[in-house]
């Protein structure tokens, strides 16, 4: 017949999850599960369904929970019946609450699968042993009932033979004179045949098998339970063993007298069993209940017990050791522990507790004993047990949340603040930002101000010094930018090297611009970085907000618009937002959005100016250079959109582009006029140079052109070449052994030396057009250009003279001995059919 159980539980997926472990044995009809969920349902359900023997409930359920459910069943005085708690809530208050109720077991949620097959045969076959127990005792009460007929009515003796024989309870009689009379079977196979005479009599010798348990000593013959019955006295005794053919068997053993129509004790009649399996399940449950206090004596958790009072009654080892209370009184105050700010909340939750005893009253944060690093942080919770014979008092469960909360205000502290510098990040800044607005827009006279700043030139701080010293600056620079701001003011690190500063409480613009100007000077203060004096100063744009300002990200996006407006101007200098540098940075947005789909449109245009060899006045090549047709601006120069290109990373692709075309069409000039020696230079822009393919990207432009690699000049900046020296000269050096030439454009106002340039592989140099248009007005810059050339000559360099517009200069250069030269006053940049035109002239200057 399958075992019967009921789980009282709310939760649908306990159903599900019962079902599917126990799916085999239900099929198998081993187990019946039936479901409810609550106490009130479960005890309906008991009324009609008496068969069950075990139930499985949770503690917390609505109408009526687990602990109100065992209050009810130990009511019920149903032995058979065996009730396993579940719960969520697997604290020791939760599990000792559950066994003093009467639970034969507690399983933790989620449950192990595992341990809840366990429990339940485990449980079942308690059930199945206390069934026996009772069966037996029943069993016995009714043999001692019978043999009293029997012995009554000599008549019987043989039926009342075999029924205590089929009795599953060891029963042996003895006259009043102590002598053996009667052993049924069972007490044959639990004592053994040789207790047995051939004549069926019981050995007299049996009684000096048994000991007493704990000891094992001989049992006191005035004690054994039979010699108790012979002096007219029932007795029942489970502290016996039988110590037979080196077996150790535990007894329960009960013995009564008969006695007839005189009352003169005429038998004593003794039914004893075997415990042997009643004493595992002690000692199992003895087991747990050693674990049990194994666990809370070894806690970590703060455990103890108070009184009506708060005075402590109990505390575990953790406990005394956290209070320091081993060598005092234990009824002293609880709260004297608590950090003074704390006791009237904790009096007030203790009070809660007590006047609520069904609830539980917890406290999320309550410091507690001070240490070295201060007072630790603790969740409290207080259980009302006062009722509990066992307990009687208020227990009190801390548990240390200290390392948490400490790792919670980090991470706050991380989430808020940057971690180079430690100053508020866009996060926290934007919070504060956005309480000025709102303190602003109640108060309109509680002004502030926004400054955004940029470090000038930091990019070139990190690229020759390293990113270490990168760091260092920028930490020193947070340090200078809080001393200059005032209390209450923030300074918080956006990223990279720019910065944000709220000035609250301001009385105008002035204001901000002082502050703004001492931030500026003291980033221009030296920095010492790797033992170098460090200049760099700073672009600060200042934003105010005019009239209801909008969101922070709006204020902030005003302040970046006046810094980006203050670099335009020469860097080093602060600027205040005005709406048309909004408009501005709209057309510049809207200008970055035409120029990417230009190269796709076929709007940009290669136009070239000529480059004339001065000692013939030929045409020996052109420049490449670019133009954009723009669909409603018209035909823009460089200068409109380059800058803009090279922000955008737009340069790289029209760089090779531009690449492609002129090499193309210098090749169908050099087969249209092979009376010229053409060659073609192209400006290579410093994104385009940092290209780490880069080398392989001209010679597969070259072999696509079908171009001799002679014919290529590139041009590049003093500025490039100086930024990156090594990285240059390995880049140079893979172009030159292409055979490709390599030009310096606009020598002369990168601060270089043609004793730096030396080492790398230079062809030509192009002298800046600023110094040859003012050759006749300025002596100087005449010999300037003199000395240029004759260095240059005298290293094998060649040099292009940039911006001759007139004859005299022109003259000039030849008396120098310049090799080429380019301007105006040979042509403009002139289209491809232009050009082609010039060339077909055969012209001479």
């Amino acid at each position: 017949m399958s075992a019967k159980v009921l789980v009282v539980d709310d939760e649908p997926t306990q159903q599900l999850l019962i079902r599917k472990v126990f799916r085999k044995r239900i099929q198998q009809s081993d187990l019946a599960f039936d479901f409810v969920s609550n106490g009130i349902e479960a005890l309906e359900r008991l009324q009609s369904h008496p068969e069950i023997d075990l139930i499985l409930s949770d503690i917390r359920m609505p109408l009526m929970d687990g602990l109100t459910l065992l209050d009810h069943l130990a009511a019920l005085e149903r032995p058979t019946l065996c009730t396993v708690i579940m719960s969520a809530y697997g604290d020791m208050d939760s599990i000792r609450t559950a066994m003093n109720r009467g639970a034969f077991d507690f399983l933790t949620k989620p449950l192990n699968l595992d341990d809840l097959g366990i429990t339940v045969d485990r449980a079942l076959q308690h059930v199945q042993q206390v069934r026996q127990t009772l069966a037996i005792a029943e069993q016995a009460q009714q043999a001692r009932e019978e043999l009293s007929r029997q012995i009554a009515y000599r008549e019987s003796e043989q039926r009342l033979t075999q029924f205590l024989d089929a009795v599953p309870v060891g029963v042996f009689v003895i006259d009043a004179t102590g002598r053996p009379y009667y052993a049924n079977q069972t007490a044959n196979q639990i004592l053994g045949q040789a207790q047995v005479l051939p004549d069926g009599r019981v050995n007299p010798e049996l009684l000096t098998g048994f000991r007493q348990a704990e000891t094992l000593a001989d049992y006191p013959n005035d004690r054994l339970p039979i010699v108790q019955a012979l002096n007219g006295n029932s007795t029942t005794v489970d502290d016996v063993v039988l110590h037979l053919d080196e077996r150790v068997i535990p007894l329960e053993v009960s013995a009564t007298p008969i006695v007839d129509e005189r009352g003169q004790v005429e038998y004593a009649i003794a039914a004893f069993q075997d415990i042997t399996q009643r004493k595992q399940a002690e000692a199992e449950r003895f087991k747990f209940e050693k674990r049990f206090r194994a666990l809370i004596e070894n806690s970590l958790d703060l455990i103890l017990v108070l009184d009506v009072n708060g005075c402590i009654q109990y505390r575990s080892p953790s406990a005394a050791r956290a209070l320091g209370v081993e060598s005092k009184s234990a009824t002293q105050p609880f709260w004297e522990f608590v950090h003074a700010d704390d006791r009237n909340l904790m009096l007030h939750t203790f009070k809660y507790a007590i006047e609520r005893p069904d609830e539980k009253q917890t406290l999320s944060e309550l410091r507690l004993c001070p240490s070295e690093r201060g007072w630790e942080i603790f969740e409290i919770t207080f259980s009302n047990l006062l009722h509990e014979p066992v307990v009687q008092g208020i227990v009190v469960n801390a548990h240390n949340i200290t390392a948490r909360k400490l790792a919670e205000e980090k991470l706050l502290h991380d989430a808020l603040h940057d971690a180079l510098t430690n100053l508020p990040n866009r996060a926290l800044f934007f919070e504060r930002l956005s309480q000025a607005i709102a303190r602003y827009r109640r108060h309109s006279s509680d002004l502030f101000a926004v400054l955004f700043l940029d470090l000038d030139r930091f990019k070139l701080v990190n690229d020759s010094l390293g990113h270490d010293a990168g760091d260092r600056l920028l930490i020193e620079a947070a340090q200078r930018l809080q001393d200059c701001l005032r209390e209450g003011d923030t300074v918080a690190r956006l990223g990279g090297d720019e910065f944000a500063l709220l000035l609250e409480s301001i009385e105008g613009l002035a204001i901000a611009e002082a502050i703004a100007d001492r931030c500026k000077a003291a980033l221009e203060a030296p920095f010492e970085l790797n033992r170098k004096a460090i200049c760099v100063s700073a672009s600060i744009g200042i934003a105010l907000p005019n009239g209801m300002p909008d969101s922070p990200s709006d204020i902030l996006r005003n302040a970046d618009t006046a810094m980006y407006h203050a670099k335009a101007l020469g860097k080093s200098r602060r600027a205040v937002f005005a709406p048309s540098m909004y408009a501005q940075n709209l057309a510049t947005l809207q200008l970055e959005i035409d120029l990417r789909r230009a190269l796709e449109l076929d709007e940009l245009q290669v136009y070239y100016q000529p480059i004339v060899l001065l000692a013939n006045g030929q045409i020996s090549g052109f420049e490449a250079l670019i133009r954009w047709q723009h669909p409603e601006q018209g035909c823009l120069n460089p200068s409109s959109f380059i800058e803009l290109a090279e922000e955008s990373g737009l340069i790289v692709p029209i760089g090779w582009w531009l690449c492609r075309q002129a090499c193309q069409q210098l090749h169908t000039w050099q087969r249209q006029f092979p009376h010229y020696s053409l060659t073609i230079n192209i400006n290579l822009s410093g994104r385009q140079f940092s290209q780490p393919t880069l080398a392989e990207q001209v010679q597969t432009i070259l072999q696509e052109t079908a171009l001799t690699p002679q014919s290529l000049k590139l041009e590049i900046t003093e500025t490039t070449i100086m930024e990156s020296p090594e990285t240059v000269r390995q880049t140079l050096a893979a172009l030159k052994a292409m055979n490709v030439q390599l030009n310096i454009d606009d020598f002369g106002t990168g601060y270089s030396s043609l004793s730096r340039l030396q080492s790398f592989p230079i062809d030509t140099l192009k002298i800046d057009r600023s110094f040859v248009t003012a050759m006749a007005q300025d002596p100087q810059n005449l010999e300037i250009v003199r000395a240029i050339i004759s260095m240059a000559d005298s290293l094998g360099i060649d040099t292009v003279a940039e911006g001759v517009e007139t004859a005299a200069q022109l003259e000039q250069l030849r008396a120098m001995n310049c090799k080429y030269g380019q301007g105006y006053w040979f042509a403009e940049a002139l289209s491809a059919e232009r050009a082609a035109a010039l060339l077909a002239e055969q012209r001479c200057w």
